[in-house]
């Protein structure tokens, strides 16, 4: 996450409103009559994702119907006010939470498990979501992933998956079933957080057991002292992919296993 100057909370929504906006623009991400799951986790970037997104200044205000979705996890170690929150906090904004409990944690963690816990964890997660997007008749789910997110999973493929990729404004899934769609794409992790500060948005510690030891914290704490020195590097990081010169990658050979 990097610094960034402060503003005030007028200037500050107003912001994050136009960079949302932009990303709709270019990105065709949200339409009348679409039906939209959206993903909260209790962190910050969710909560900031869905207040955002229901403002009504939006050209889909009263066109679109937002249903906040938040999956229990099963961690021992969730703070057990968060879904009274949440449902609060949806409340606030006329809408209703859903939620559903599991008991993903323990099959992450399982010894028996055949991948690393967070991919395990992903992949469930994902799948319920998939199905309540079902029961619900939503085509589209809303991730709250913002431009750090996308900087940071570009450095955890490159390093660790072997590839160049990252994290698409809008993924197809299923031929067209559904798509997941990032409004935040163009927004900066430290303004999220400062609005949700300033909002006095409630959030809550993730009780994941190896929060905060993962590769891509990693990533983004070398990121973040990477700009601390080179300030702006950054942002072209993440202009970069918008200009991809294919010609000098090596894509276009195979790869010589022997």
């Amino acid at each position: 996450m990097s610094v960034l100057p402060k503003l005030s909370f007028t200037k500050l929504e107003n912001l994050l409103k136009r960079k949302i906006r932009r990303a709709n623009a270019r990105f065709n991400l949200i339409r009348e009559g679409d039906r939209i799951l959206v993903g909260l986790s209790g962190g910050v970037d969710s909560s900031a994702l869905l207040k955002l997104l229901v403002q009504s200044d939006f050209i889909w205000y009263q066109k679109v119907t937002f249903f906040p979705f938040y999956v229990d996890i099963g961690f021992k170690d969730t703070d057990p006010a968060i879904i009274p929150d949440l449902q609060q906090f949806c409340r606030d904004l006329n809408l209703e939470l859903q939620y559903q409990k599991t008991s993903i944690a323990d099959s992450a963690f399982s010894p028996e498990a055949p991948f690393n816990p967070c991919f395990t964890c992903s992949r469930m997660r994902r799948k319920t979501i998939l199905e309540k997007a079902e029961e619900l008749n939503c085509s589209k789910i809303a991730f709250a992933h913002h431009k750090d997110d996308v900087i940071e999973t570009l450095f955890l493929n490159l390093l660790f998956s072997k590839e160049i990729s990252t994290m698409v404004p809008r993924q197809e899934l299923f031929q067209g079933k559904y798509y997941i769609i990032r409004p935040l794409v163009f927004c900066d992790e430290a303004y999220l957080k400062a609005y949700t500060k300033q909002a006095q948005i409630a959030h809550y510690d993730n009780p994941c057991p190896i929060a905060g030891k993962t590769k891509r914290n990693e990533i983004k704490t070398l990121l973040l002292e990477f700009e601390k020195r080179n300030p702006g590097c950054r942002e072209n990081i993440f202009r970069a992919l918008f200009r991809v010169k294919l010609d000098y990658l090596y894509n276009q050979y195979r790869e010589n296993e022997g």
